[in-house]
């Protein structure tokens, strides 16, 4: 299989006297023609990497295709395998479902102490938050502005 390097086409704007003009002082309608020989030159090149692309597939021969078909799903096996880690792992440690994507590590040792190190951050139950808390820290027994207005009120 002999790999020929196809030669660049000649486009317009790549002639050296063109490189020397000015573009900050193109009009406006120039500025679209000239977007628009670029979207078209793009367009083309992608249409030739496409081309590319399926010649080199029907060059493989089974076994390579049926290697890369391997290594695919070998791929997707190991990422369906560490999901279902982190989902046991995150089980065990009560870890809310919203969470488990925090879990970091590759291994289940590994995914076990993130688990571990998340499950110190995560809050047990609600704050308090009923009537005549307002002014106060979220679990503070200490008195807020009102109470001490009223205490100043009453002297």
């Amino acid at each position: 299989m002999t790999e020929e390097t196809p030669e660049a086409p000649e486009v317009e704007g790549d002639k050296p006297e063109d490189k020397s003009e000015d573009k900050t002082e193109l009009d406006g309608a120039a500025l679209k023609a000239e977007l628009s020989r670029a979207r078209k030159e793009a367009a083309g090149y992608r249409v030739d990497a496409q081309k590319w692309r399926v010649h080199e597939d029907s060059q493989k021969t089974e076994a390579e295709k049926a290697e890369a078909a391997r290594k695919d799903a070998e791929s997707k096996l190991a990422a369906l395998e560490l999901r279902a880690t982190r989902a046991e792992v995150a089980a065990t440690h009560q870890i809310p479902p919203d969470l488990v994507s925090l879990l970091a590590g590759s291994t289940k040792d590994e995914i076990d102490a993130s688990a571990a190190a998340l499950k110190k951050h995560i809050r047990n139950g609600a704050p308090d938050l009923k009537p005549g808390t307002r002014g106060r820290s979220v679990g503070s027994k200490g008195s807020n502005i009102d109470d001490f207005i009223r205490s100043s009120l009453r002297r």
